[in-house]
């Protein structure tokens, strides 16, 4: 080997050998990058990141409602996909909610609707026997994805990326029995339940939903113009605010609401169905459990702590910031718009708000 192979081959030798220490020390100071887990010398990915096999999911941050309009109070908690380990409510408060809507059905006028359009509410779960009537803006997505899992249809709630999924499957209503299975399901071993949710927040939610946060161009185009022209403004713009939409309801008769603010009596008719269980939105995580026990599906499912929609209408600031653009009559006739959901729902008028 000639002198200057030599010497070329000896420098090569020497910074291999120099490497080694430097990559080591480098590697030992490097910050790892974000989404990675370097414990115990291995990689892995963490919470969030997908690899060829398997997806994990994100750790659930949340942030429960708050109000003095029976909300739970204000917490933020991270859990995990994990089996529930609260304790539902005692039976005695379900008890009394059907005897509050039993009590208050005694005074309440209206004309019991056809059966066909109130079977036609009720999505059958066969497998576990229970009849459920989703109400919107109250936690009906959470409940249709709990439906999806405890009939096999997905593994877990987070097998969903977004809540619209949800409605891409089909739901069998008690509608679409003959006569004689519908009798024999509401006279048989049934569980019958629905969630209700304080009338104004449940507004509020719907409106922030459908008008204001990620409008949807359908429902403005739809309501833009008999919006505008209740209040009477001529612009073409399509957003409206909060009390202007108020002021349309307070001028059409509650019947002819959209559904997402249909007066909840009206949607599940709980006058004319007798159901067992009566879950409220503010005290979701305690009834889900319930109603869990008492379908005998405990330990079945795995679901996070509720979240609340983004909307976070059930936010007591939030209520009162939109709220007080009303003056203080239109906040009693929006109140007599949904009178009997207050009342047979156990909501007290919000005098204590320090609205209007």
């Amino acid at each position: 080997m000639s002198k200057n192979r030599r010497s070329l081959f000896l420098v090569i030798v020497l910074i291999t050998l120099l490497s080694i220490p430097i990559g080591r020390f480098i590697a030992s100071h490097r910050q790892p990058r974000h989404g990675t887990d370097i414990s115990n010398g291995r990689y892995r990915p963490t919470s969030g990141l997908t690899n060829k096999l398997f997806t994990f999911p994100k750790p659930i941050t949340t942030k429960t409602p708050t109000s003095s309009l029976d909300l739970v109070s204000s917490s933020t908690e991270t859990r995990s996909l994990t089996t529930s380990s609260k304790k539902y409510n005692s039976s005695k408060v379900y008890i009394e909610r059907k005897q509050l809507v039993q009590d208050e059905c005694k005074l309440y006028k209206r004309t019991k609707p056809d059966d066909s359009a109130i079977y036609r509410r009720l999505l059958v779960d066969e497998k576990y026997n229970f009849l459920y009537c989703p109400i919107t803006k109250v936690a009906n997505t959470a409940w249709r994805t709990v439906m999806l899992v405890l009939r096999g249809s997905i593994k877990s709630v987070s097998e969903l990326k977004t809540g619209g999924q949800v409605y891409l499957y089909h739901y069998r209503n008690l509608g679409g029995f003959s006569t004689r299975d519908q009798q024999a399901r509401l006279k048989g071993d049934v569980t019958k339940f629905v969630f209700v949710r304080h009338p104004f927040s449940r507004l509020l939610s719907a409106y922030r939903d459908k008008f204001e946060d990620k409008p949807e161009l359908t429902f403005l185009e739809r309501y833009s113009y008999v919006v505008k022209r209740a209040v009477g403004r001529r612009d073409v713009a399509l957003r409206f605010e909060f009390e202007e939409f108020v002021r349309y309801l307070l001028k059409t008769d509650p019947s002819m609401y959209n559904v997402h603010w249909l007066p909840m009596h009206l949607v599940c008719h709980p006058c004319f169905l007798d159901y067992d269980v009566m879950g409220k939105y503010e005290t979701f995580d305690a009834d889900i459990d319930y109603v869990m026990h008492r379908i005998n599906a405990d330990g079945v499912l795995t679901f996070p702590h509720f979240a609340p929609h983004g909307t976070n209408s059930s936010s007591i600031d939030i209520i009162k910031r939109y709220y007080n653009r009303l003056t203080k009559h239109e906040i009693q006739q929006l109140y007599e718009k949904y009178e009997w959901d207050f009342k047979l729902f156990g909501y007290e008028y919000p005098s204590d708000l320090g609205i209007g």
